[in-house]
């Protein structure tokens, strides 16, 4: 499989729908605020969007990840296999120290502060500490583009990063994240696909061959 990383025109309407998403999303939160704009979000649920966000929450971590960087590893397929694990890495740096060095409460313990309540899918165990920025976002939008920008451009460069919104979503619908944790992993995300990406192609180590085998 050739890289098509080159092809940068051909993404243009993805790229667009991307910023345009993610900056109105930022901008949105904003202005309506961070606790309301939660609440906003997770207004709905059911029996049926509980078992589907909490299992579809499951493809940004690392488990998911990193044994999908293994199949694609078998498959000598190294360009991709290299990239998603370098992705989730360098996602992963920024995102863990986000929370290590703010150490922000997420829904449940805000909310509980002021003597609220958020919703809390059955069984599903409900983080307190740790909300900014949202780890499983930063590392599904790391894949995301990665994907994106090295696979062939397609109609399912679209589902990939439809996924990844569908899957920081399910971050807020499981009262695990705010809206402004998911927008910031997001960028994270985003960004260190870029440089992940740029970075392996650019890199002395990354010959010609060894790209045409990705």
């Amino acid at each position: 499989m050739q890289i098509q990383g080159g092809k940068l025109r051909q993404r243009a309407p993805l790229w667009v729908a991307l910023l345009l998403l993610l900056a109105g999303f930022g901008i949105w939160i904003m202005v309506v605020g961070k606790a309301a704009s939660f609440r906003m979000i997770t207004g709905y649920h059911s029996p049926q969007a509980d078992f589907f966000f909490r299992n579809i929450t499951y493809l940004g971590d690392g488990i998911f990840i990193l044994s999908l960087a293994a199949i694609f590893a078998l498959l000598k397929k190294y360009f991709l296999s290299i990239g998603i694990v370098a992705g989730y890495l360098l996602s992963g740096i920024f995102a863990q120290s986000g929370k290590k060095l703010l150490a922000l409460p997420r829904p449940k313990a805000w909310f509980k502060s002021l003597g609220e309540t958020v919703y809390e899918v059955p069984g599903l165990d409900v983080h307190m500490k740790g909300s900014f920025p949202s780890g499983h976002t930063a590392s599904i939008f790391a894949l995301a583009i990665f994907l994106v920008i090295v696979l062939h451009y397609r109609w399912y460069s679209w589902l990939i990063l439809l996924f990844a919104f569908i899957v920081g979503y399910s971050r807020i619908y499981l009262s695990q994240h705010f809206p402004v944790d998911v927008w910031a992993g997001a960028m994270i995300g985003s960004l260190s696909g870029i440089v992940i990406y740029l970075l392996l192609k650019n890199s002395k180590y990354v010959n010609p061959n060894f790209q045409n085998n990705s």
